[in-house]
């Protein structure tokens, strides 16, 4: 799934670019990409939502990068 998952974000990396005022009226990336995946692609919402947990599951959370940042510096 990872796979699939990063192509469909760099597809809606290139479609933010174009609609930069529709990413704008959403309260968050999530959001946005949630609305590209039903609206645009035509997805179900149970798999768009498996695909946005399966991408915000390998991003760090802040508090990660700041203790990692702090070991770096050390």
């Amino acid at each position: 799934m990872r796979r699939l998952t990063n192509m469909l974000v760099s597809q809606h990396m290139a479609y933010a670019i174009k609609h930069p005022d529709e990413l704008q009226q959403y309260e968050s990336v999530y959001e946005h990409m949630l609305h590209y995946f039903m609206k645009v692609i035509g997805m179900a919402e149970d798999l768009a939502v498996a695909h946005l947990e399966d991408f915000f599951s390998e991003m760090p959370v802040e508090e990660d990068v700041d203790s990692r940042t702090a070991e770096t510096v050390k």
